[in-house]
């Protein structure tokens, strides 16, 4: 028998954590019990760590990691991404904070999840504004639970459950810059060794997704484990985000998005250049029609 898939899980992905441990996918879990090992990591900017050791074969993040991943010189296939998450975050300042406009953060300090999608969020922001992630002094605070200390940073990504906060104000929202779907992604040789088994999974992680998004207090209590932010933090996430569930194939159009944003963080010197479209390809086409295929049986079965 053929090694098992690695598949990473960590609680910034809140669909993996919630296909592990929620009653409603036992079934899901034993159909793939024979297939795959869940691998848990503390924080999703562990992931191209995870990576590159070869600890994971299968990765669920946002923007930023995939693209980390690749420039690092993996070959990589997108299986799946979600919809756009308009509200999954914002640029923040406190209330009486003398900065009033973006392009006054340069030469500021920014608090966020260094190595996260907050990093391409912060990158795209920028450069909107005509400035470069190289005229800020990014902050990470993944070392901090998640949470940030105000007095560290001049500005901070806020958690979607905080944005409308009075204490705070919004410079700039996640939808105001581009679409921050979440995405799957797996190494092209485990593609082409295993799609009927990538299939099941990704089937099973948008049914995972849904159910978050149809079951948010159930959701947050499944979530709280092992995650920095409070159960009711988290259901007010999950809510704040209503209509931001459901998979589909990597497209044309996500293509042109992750390359800007791969594009930004180069010229920025994050990273270096990567061509996206070598990783949006028909390697994920097995995958889908597999995937479909578990959809309809699990409708037959329901």
């Amino acid at each position: 028998m053929s090694r098992r898939i690695r598949i990473g899980i960590h609680p910034q992905s809140p669909a993996g954590p919630v296909l592990l441990r929620a009653p409603a996918f036992e079934a899901a879990r034993q159909a793939l019990a024979d297939d795959v090992e869940w691998v848990w990591y503390a924080h999703g900017t562990m992931t191209p760590a995870q990576f590159a050791s070869g600890a994971i074969d299968v990765a669920l993040t946002g923007a930023t990691p995939p693209i980390t991943i690749q420039a690092a010189g993996a070959d990589i296939v997108y299986l799946a991404v979600g919809q756009p998450r308009p509200r999954s975050g914002a640029i923040v300042v406190p209330k009486d904070s003398p900065v009033q406009r973006l392009e006054q953060l340069a030469g500021r300090r920014i608090g966020f999840a260094v190595g996260s999608w907050h990093t391409a969020f912060v990158a795209l922001a920028l450069d909107g504004a005509g400035r470069s992630f190289r005229d800020i002094t990014p902050v990470s605070f993944v070392d901090s639970a998640g949470r940030v200390d105000p007095s560290a940073v001049d500005a901070w990504v806020a958690r979607p459950e905080e944005i409308d906060a009075p204490e705070l104000r919004t410079l700039v929202a996640v939808g105001d810059v581009w679409s921050n779907r979440s995405v799957s992604f797996a190494r092209r040789e485990t593609v082409a060794r295993a799609p009927e088994v990538l299939g099941r999974f990704v089937a099973a992680l948008d049914a995972a997704g849904r159910w978050l998004g149809r079951h948010p207090a159930e959701a947050a209590a499944l979530l709280e484990q092992g995650s920095p932010v409070a159960r009711d933090a988290l259901e007010r996430g999950i809510r704040q985000q209503s209509g931001a569930e459901g998979l589909g194939p990597a497209d044309a159009a996500f293509a042109q998005e992750q390359q800007r944003v791969a594009d930004v963080l180069a010229a920025a010197g994050v990273l270096v250049g990567v061509r996206i479209g070598d990783a949006v390809d028909n390697g994920s086409a097995a995958v889908w029609a597999h995937a479909q295929e578990a959809r309809r049986e699990a409708a037959l079965g329901a």
